[in-house]
């Protein structure tokens, strides 16, 4: 009978590390396809109201640029023009890289705007020069890179975002993919010396463990263009920007993390914090790689190791909660057991879930784990039932 017991345990423990392996495979895979985020997004409101109302930080000034745009005649495939496109103003967009290159005093530059080369402007050869020239300087790019001109790829990092297959919602930021870094990588390389390594389906950042898909909590957002006070936080390019520096204001970004690009109109995105431009997604996921959010904590690994171990115990020892119940005819209603079984671990995963998420960014999917418990203790009983029989 010890042996048994023994014999039992070890299983359990060995059951548990291996759940541990898959639930950090889990967590990196980039797209997410369960409906976990609307939890997410009620635990944010719930931590939110207790926090302090975020306002932006002293170190960032935003260049918003969807007032600014021009028309690019656009061709087709053999060369003739077949109509013209909106894009970023080429011309006040040179104005001030000529400005941020000639001071050199910034800390450094997030210009999330596209430069297709297809859409070709006057400002293209002189915009292309600032960009290779401009230090401590990051651009988008898609996966493949094609769509930038070659002098300025050195500049660029992915930009890409996942977002969830059921309702197209952003959840998960990838730090580091097959095509490269990301821009929020690249940031943190470059300014704070932060690297993420790939060995097998491990990713560390230094020596410790981390979590290259990562559940993104927007912690610094921009709801309006004006501060409570009335001050402004967010600068236009061509009104507020472009006249500055015609002026003799000095310091205007030193020492600044200075991002350019579209803060309300077009990229804009559905995040656990609810709309969020795609400058402030790579601004926050700038500063959780900074203070480590993509890390687990120690207690995350602990409670999830004793979780899968005492419920791997209690699936072998047919442990079932509604052995407790007053309700014995659900032993002769088999469906209607396993959904409540399933039903039941969901229900304790989501608890899980949800503190973990409240206290550490990292989120565990209950409907998978209830899933995958219910089905393994199916298998259980099914070998037990035959053990019995002979």
């Amino acid at each position: 009978m010890k042996n048994t017991i023994n014999k039992y345990s070890l299983l359990s423990i060995l059951h548990a590390f291996v759940l541990l392996i898959a639930t950090y495979i889990v967590w990196n895979i980039p797209d997410d396809w369960t409906n976990g985020g609307s939890l997410l997004q009620d635990t944010h409101l719930a931590r939110s109201l207790s926090a302090k109302v975020d306002s932006l930080p002293d170190d960032l000034i935003l260049i918003n640029t969807c007032y600014d745009h021009s028309m690019i005649p656009v061709y087709d495939e053999i060369g003739i023009e077949c109509g013209e496109l909106d894009v970023t103003d080429r011309g006040k967009l040179v104005r001030l890289l000529n400005y941020l290159l000639s001071e050199n005093n910034y800390r450094y530059i997030v210009c999330d705007i596209s430069f297709d080369k297809e859409l070709e402007s006057p400002y293209d050869s002189v915009l292309y020069d600032l960009l290779s020239k401009l230090p401590r300087c990051c651009i988008p790019r898609s996966s493949d890179g094609s769509q930038l001109n070659e002098s300025i790829i050195q500049k660029s990092a992915i930009s890409e975002y996942y977002t969830n297959i059921n309702n197209n919602n952003f959840l998960k930021y990838q730090y580091l993919s097959s095509h490269g870094e990301s821009m929020a990588l690249k940031m943190a390389k470059e300014m704070n010396g932060i690297s993420i390594s790939k060995y097998g389906p491990f990713y560390f950042e230094g020596h410790k463990l981390c979590i290259n898909s990562h559940i993104l909590d927007i912690k610094t957002n921009v709801n309006s263009e004006y501060r409570e006070n009335q001050e402004k936080n967010i600068l236009q390019l061509g009104t507020d920007v472009l006249p500055l520096l015609e002026s003799d204001v000095k310091g205007l970004f030193e020492d600044k993390i200075v991002m350019i690009g579209d803060c309300f109109r077009d990229d804009i995105h559905t995040t656990v914090a609810g709309p969020t431009s795609g400058m402030m997604i790579i601004y926050n996921a700038y500063h959780a790689i900074c203070d480590g959010s993509n890390i687990p904590s120690i207690w995350i690994w602990v409670v999830l190791f004793f979780a899968y171990y005492l419920l791997t115990l209690f699936v072998i020892y047919d442990i079932k909660p509604r052995q407790f119940f007053l309700f014995k005819k659900l032993e002769e209603l088999p469906l209607l057991s396993i959904a409540l079984e399933w039903v039941g671990f969901g229900l304790l995963f989501s608890l899980i879930g949800a503190a973990s998420f409240f206290i550490s960014n990292t989120y565990i999917d209950a409907w998978i784990c209830a899933s995958y418990f219910t089905l393994f203790e199916r298998i259980v009983s099914y070998f037990r039932n035959i053990k019995k029989k002979n």
